[in-house]
């Protein structure tokens, strides 16, 4: 089969005669769709199968994983004129995705190669999705044994045109902040989704929160969730074989997390106590080399800290257990 370009749009020639290109030729919000679905017209619709997504020029699965992803499917059971953009299950509102109101959308469909780049906004139409407001927070929620030097990130909503920034250690307090409370740091530009916290304390939970700010939108601001990390510790942590684990190796190698301000380790390994000294080393590693099959191994990791300081144990000693089994 030739392809030839005519009169700027893409024509695929053959013995049956001239077939024009599938292209994207609408995308609207659904709102007779119980919750709101966004449906994109194709012409002409071609067969559905292995079709591929693009979306702001970057590919995103056809099929959502887990309940609330978005997924794209023909609109109808026969006598298709296009694709839903819903959320599992199917066909559940697109609401509660971060399918965005606002943006390109593109697909591959095998045979026709490429459509047309389609850019969208659907915002006048009753387009509402979690696109509105900050996600992607880094580090992710919840996350643990964050440096104590982080900087907080965040993908900005795509309506927003500044962020509110909320701060503090209580949940509570950050979730009913204002802009007149102690948890309120500051209004950031649009183009600064980052905020360096400073002087964070170790082995502490905080908790922040994201307003997106438009003062010509009357939904504003739209509230974000209050997200949560914990700093690492004084003591090291995170011990890789996890403590407890089985069938490792019989020549593993140890790891771990340094503890907060640690500048060296000081290795205890043996088979009982009292464990053995086995050295003050800078690298969070230990190699204890070939041990005995089906034996159980304690191990423990002193942090020190700047000019000799008092190590910080990892824990009561032994308090990282290995068992290993041939």
């Amino acid at each position: 089969m030739k392809k030839v370009l005519l009169a700027g749009l893409i024509f695929a020639s053959s013995l049956l005669g001239i077939v024009q290109a599938t292209e994207i030729t609408d995308v609207h919000w659904a709102e007779w769709i119980e919750g709101g679905v966004i449906e994109v017209l194709i012409d002409p619709w071609p067969a559905w199968d292995g079709w591929r997504c693009y979306l702001n020029g970057e590919e995103v699965p056809m099929e959502g994983v887990k309940e609330g992803d978005f997924t794209i499917r023909p609109n109808a059971p026969v006598d298709q004129t296009g694709v839903f953009v819903g959320t599992k299950p199917w066909l559940s509102t697109v609401r509660n995705s971060d399918f965005p109101c606002v943006g390109t959308l593109q697909f591959y469909i095998p045979g026709g190669e490429l459509t047309n780049i389609y850019e969208f906004n659907l915002l006048s139409g009753g387009c509402e999705t979690k696109a509105r407001w900050a996600r992607n927070p880094r580090p992710e929620d919840g996350a643990e044994n964050v440096a104590a030097d982080v900087v907080l990130s965040w993908l900005a909503g795509e309506r927003a045109v500044s962020h509110d920034v909320f701060f503090g250690t209580n949940w509570d307090d950050v979730n009913d902040a204002n802009n007149a409370s102690s948890e309120y740091k500051g209004n950031q530009p649009l183009d600064a989704n980052n905020y360096d916290p400073c002087g964070l304390e170790p082995d502490t939970t905080y908790y922040w929160r994201i307003d997106e700010v438009n003062e010509g939108d009357p939904y504003s601001p739209y509230k974000g969730q209050v997200w949560s990390f914990t700093t690492i510790p004084f003591t090291a942590c995170n011990p890789r074989p996890a403590n407890g684990a089985g069938y490792v190796l019989i020549d593993p190698v140890l790891r771990w997390d340094a503890g907060f301000d640690a500048v060296s380790h000081d290795v205890y390994f043996g088979k009982s106590t009292p464990l053995p000294f086995k050295g003050n080393q800078t690298a969070a590693v230990y190699e204890p080399g070939v041990l005995a099959e089906n034996t159980t191994y304690w191990w423990r990791i002193d942090e020190v800290g700047p000019g000799g300081q008092s190590p910080v144990s990892s824990g009561a000693s032994p308090p990282a257990r290995t068992e290993w089994e041939s």
